[in-house]
This record gives structure tokens, C-alpha cells and sequence, in this order.
């Protein structure tokens, strides 16, 4: 082969070869970005308290279902076995009377963990994992139906024990006492940080700074805040939102939140994440769906990150909750609220914890407990 040719077909090998031509690729153009002052800061909080409120408020009813995975991290190597994770999946059936306050929420495990001996061979104890419960939630109360009960029930009038009572109890209790279980739904709360929805946050911050009363400090919240303009594009704008908290724990390294706005999606959050110090100890990250004018979360997944300082790149918790049915603004059964469409057997027992009572579903109806062994004898 002459000299000629072989030094086209290396030039030509070079021109053509998708390893090279990338590696040629010139970087792609910077995002523009820009510290919003005082002024703008409090501008552009109030645009995003509008904008995500604005987004709620669209919303009347919903109803729909949402899958759920939860991946537990298990540091006890008695119940870890061949598994570092305890993986739970589900569903979660829902119906959000928004104009009415009213929600019901049906919850239902498709795939239980494993039990696992939290002890030893010798004294083994089984966990057990509920696998289905109902909230009809109006306002702060909220009727909760978990399953199949045997003996006793705390709350009950002392003195008044059914011989052999079984079946489910259903409890009325405060809203936050639900919240609290690690199982409580509520589809509003995947457009939020775990413990505030965005829209409120923003309208907490965009009080504040506009000085109205009951706020704190202009000055204070000034500090506090701090908001990075994104403009990827002509047509598109992000808020990036930094936030300090004073650390609840004395001499801890402070706290500090991020959360990025984005305009292509209503100025809904794309990512949160918390960080303590320097170290990320939460993230979120949203997807969305638009329905008419409305933007809903398709999926949201959701990573804890270890708090010792050991294990600081451990992930401790996993979740991911994705949209798959949704109906909007469609009229919803008012019967669904409502305690008789939990359908409670002959037996069952109610404790209604917020005004001390408790009743039991005899031929149809309620009865208060201590009349209840009157009429069985």
C-alpha cells in the first residue's frame, strides 16, 4: 500500500470515528445565572407564591391512584440476613374533596417485608405489617379504619370488655396523630418538602419580607434567603431558592435548603434537597404532568440520607410515589365521607379519641359501648 493512501485512509478513520468527533464536541453554552437582590428576591417569592397557589386552587376534586415503593436501609445485622433493604410496595386509592376540605385515602400493601426475628433464635418475635387502611379525613379530624383486632381496645370505657371481641376499630382521632404513622397519604404533599407544601413556604417567605404583620423581621428573613436567577434559555427560567434554619440541636452544623422553581412546569419544584453543613441529608425531585392549565406530580422520588457521621454517603431511605390514574374536577360521591361507607360489621368498635367515646356497630347502627352488653345478654 503506497504511502499516499495510507495517510488518506488515517485521515479519513479520523474525520469519521463518533469516538473522536465527541471528543471534539465543544462544551455546551453556560446556563446565565444572577444573585437576585432584596428587591427582586422578594418579587420573585411572591411570583412563585401566586404562581404554585394559583396551581392548587385549580384543583376542586381529584381522584386518583398512586403506586408507592419504600426501601428501608437495616443497620441491625440480626434482621438483615441476605438483604440490606426492607422493600414495601403498594397503592394508595384517593379522593380529595378540595372545595368541602374532605379527603379519603384507601391504602393497600401489594408486596409486605419480610418478618424478621428482632431477637434472637431462642426468643423469636415476629413483626407484623399492616396491609390495608382507610383515613376519611374533614379538616383536622380523621377516621382511621385499620385491621383485624383481637381483645381490649385502649380507649375504651374501662370495665366494658366483649368476651372474645374481634374485627377492625376504627379510631377518630387528630389529623397530625395520622401523619405520624408512616403510612398517612395525602396527594397534596408530593408537591412539598415533607413537611410544607411549596406554595406555602413561598407565601410564608413573601410575607415577611413585604414586612406584614405577624411576620418576623424584614431584616432577620433578609439574611435567611438568598434566591440564584437560571435563564437556560430565552424561553425558560428557573428559581434556585437557598434557605438557612437555625439547627434545632445546640452547637449543630446549620441547616439549609435548596429547592429549584422551573418555569417550563408552572414554577412548580423540579429538586429540593436539605443539607446539614456541607453534607446532603435529603432530596427530592419531581416530574409533572399537565392537565388543561393544571400541573400535577406524575412521580416523585424521595432519598434519606444516613445522619451518623460515619456514613456520610449512606442512603437510609428510598421512596418513589408514581401518579398512575387521575381524574380531575369530576364530581365526587359525597357517600365516600362518610362513616357507613367503611362498612362496619356487627361488633366492630368505635373509640373516638378527641371526645372520649366509644361505640359499637350493633344491627345497623352505633351504640354507645356501655350499652352494648345490655343488648347482647
Amino acid at each position: 500500500m503506497s504511502v499516499r493512501l495510507l495517510l488518506s485512509l488515517t485521515l479519513l478513520f479520523c474525520l469519521t470515528s463518533p469516538t473522536l468527533s465527541t471528543a471534539t464536541d465543544p462544551d455546551p453554552t453556560p446556563v446565565a445565572k444572577r444573585e437576585l437582590n432584596a428587591a427582586e428576591t422578594e418579587h420573585a417569592l411572591q411570583l412563585l407564591a401566586e404562581e404554585l397557589t394559583k396551581n392548587l386552587d385549580a384543583i376542586h376534586t381529584w381522584q386518583g391512584t398512586c403506586l408507592f415503593q419504600n426501601q428501608v436501609r437495616l443497620a441491625d445485622p440480626r434482621i438483615t440476613k441476605n438483604s440490606k433493604w426492607q422493600t414495601t410496595e403498594g397503592q394508595y386509592t384517593f379522593w380529595l374533596d378540595e372545595i368541602h376540605d374532605r379527603l379519603r385515602v384507601n391504602y393497600h400493601k401489594i408486596k409486605k417485608p419480610d418478618e424478621f426475628n428482632l431477637l434472637t433464635p431462642q426468643t423469636p418475635i415476629k413483626v407484623g405489617h399492616p396491609t390495608n387502611t382507610q383515613w376519611i379525613v374533614q379538616g383536622l379530624d380523621v377516621w382511621e379504619l385499620g385491621e383485624e383486632r383481637f381483645g381490649s381496645v385502649k380507649g375504651f370505657p374501662e370495665g366494658i370488655l366483649i368476651p372474645g371481641s374481634t374485627g377492625r376499630v376504627l379510631f377518630r382521632k387528630l389529623r397530625y396523630e395520622s401523619e405520624h404513622n408512616g403510612l398517612f397519604f395525602d396527594p397534596r404533599e408530593l408537591v412539598g418538602n415533607g413537611s410544607h407544601t411549596f406554595a406555602r413556604t413561598c407565601r410564608m417567605y413573601a410575607d415577611a419580607l413585604s414586612g406584614k404583620p405577624g411576620t418576623e423581621e424584614n431584616s432577620k428573613v433578609t439574611k435567611r434567603i438568598m434566591i440564584t436567577e437560571l435563564t437556560p434559555d430565552s424561553n425558560h427560567r428557573q428559581y434556585l431558592v437557598k434557605i438557612d434554619y437555625n439547627s434545632p440541636e445546640i452547637e449543630a452544623a446549620p441547616i439549609r435548603s435548596e429547592t429549584t422553581y422551573d418555569s417550563r412546569f408552572g414554577f412548580n419544584a423540579i429538586k429540593y434537597e436539605q443539607f446539614r453543613g456541607s453534607r446532603l441529608i435529603h432530596k427530592r425531585t419531581f416530574l409533572y404532568n399537565r392537565v388543561g392549565d393544571i400541573f400535577l406530580p406524575h412521580e416523585v422520588d424521595i432519598v434519606r440520607f444516613s445522619s451518623r457521621l460515619a456514613d456520610q454517603t449512606e442512603i437510609d431511605l428510598r421512596q418513589n410515589f408514581k401518579l398512575v390514574e387521575s381524574k380531575l374536577n369530576q364530581p365526587l360521591d359525597p357517600n365516600q365521607f362518610e362513616i357507613k361507607s367503611l362498612e362496619l360489621k356487627p361488633g366492630e368498635r368505635i373509640v373516638d379519641q378527641i371526645r372520649g367515646k366509644a361505640f359499637v356497630q350493633y344491627e345497623g347502627r352505633l351504640v354507645p359501648a356501655s350499652q352494648f352488653p345490655l343488648l347482647i345478654n
